[in-house]
């Protein structure tokens, strides 16, 4: 699947123009890297620890890029930074091992708590229009 992704990588996108056509983030994206980690590491703990290099207990930026540099993932570095700040739930640059399950774990209890967040992050996004309105 990963192939569907990295075949649009330095192609000038549609309208002729010679930049090329990265695709940052997508769902699908994100479903085709859990996929990944579920084949290739027994649990999450384990590729969490596989990343953490310097075993400090968070994954920083340039951990992550290696880590998915080393799984033959055919990222760019905007999808990598992509993927350090979806997961870096507290804004400190790092990734921590809730962090990592939050993001990559599978099942249907994983999905839920995704949606769960993705419905509460719409609603502040809502929230914040409507005061704009008002101001």
């Amino acid at each position: 699947m990963f192939s569907d992704f990295s075949s649009d990588f330095g192609r000038p996108s549609s309208g002729g123009s010679e930049s090329p056509a990265v695709l940052e983030w997508s769902d699908e994206l994100e479903a085709e890297i859990r996929q990944v980690f579920k084949g290739k590491f027994d649990s999450l703990v384990v590729a969490f620890r596989t990343f953490d290099k310097d075993k400090d207990g968070k994954v920083s930026r340039e951990e992550m890029k290696q880590g998915l540099v080393n799984l033959k993932l055919p990222l760019s570095l905007a999808q990598i930074n992509a993927i350090v700040k979806r997961a870096d739930a507290d804004g400190s640059g790092e990734v921590d091992y809730t962090e990592f399950k939050d993001m990559f774990a599978t099942g249907l209890k994983a999905e839920q708590k995704r949606a769960e967040q993705l419905e509460a992050a719409k609603k502040v996004k809502q929230d914040e229009e409507k005061k704009k309105k008002i101001l």
